[in-house]
């Protein structure tokens, strides 16, 4: 009967052992399903260059706080032309657990998506921009899309995208809907799974 019950003993052990082996796991693979720590890794200059249709370089990205913490990632022109050398030409922020108003700017349809109605901006409209034209100048006879803010919000943060190019339109057809195509590239990395 030893015999037994030191078996039974030491099944009951390996089980409660792997008992809490599985539970200590679990937290660990829960972590890895829940939404990681933001980076401007995400923002890859090569994707964002692309789909603007520019030569990047990436700044160090920077948190600083604003009611709560804001990651803010910058690129500038490699080749400086359609802003200030120096000057960002993008940049995108991640700003966590905020919200933001809606007043001047317009509605993006089929763009994002809020956790719950009450947490959109307005009621199930995730994304707003404003669009800044160019006036005519000397070296532009017409006037061209100098810049693009597009916001973001799912319910807990939300995403801010902003182009200026003052000094010239971007090489693409439309600066609008590249500026829309890369937060819909970007916004799958953000979002609260």
């Amino acid at each position: 009967m030893s015999g037994t019950g030191s078996l039974s003993t030491r099944v009951a052990t390996a089980i409660a052992t792997l008992g809490l082996g599985l539970a200590l796991a679990a937290p660990a693979g829960a972590a890895r399903r829940h939404f990681p720590v933001p980076s401007c890794g995400w923002a890859k200059k090569a994707g964002v260059g692309k789909t603007l249709g520019l030569d990047l370089r990436a700044l160090k990205g920077h948190w600083s706080t604003d009611i709560a913490p804001v990651l803010t990632c910058q690129l500038v022109e490699v080749h400086p032309s359609l802003q200030a050398p120096g000057a960002p030409i993008v940049t995108i922020q991640f700003r966590e657990l905020q919200r933001f108003g809606t007043k001047g700017l317009t509605y993006v349809p089929r763009l994002g998506s809020c956790v719950e109605h009450s947490s959109c901006p307005q009621p199930h409209k995730a994304a707003w921009q404003v669009v800044a034209q160019s006036p005519s100048s000397q070296n532009f006879a017409f006037p061209f899309v100098a810049g693009v803010q597009l916001r973001v919000e799912d319910g807990l943060n939300a995403v801010v995208i902003q182009v200026d190019n003052p000094e010239g339109p971007l090489a693409v057809s439309d600066e609008v809907g590249a500026v829309q195509r890369l937060a819909r590239h970007l916004l799958p990395r953000f979002y609260w799974k």
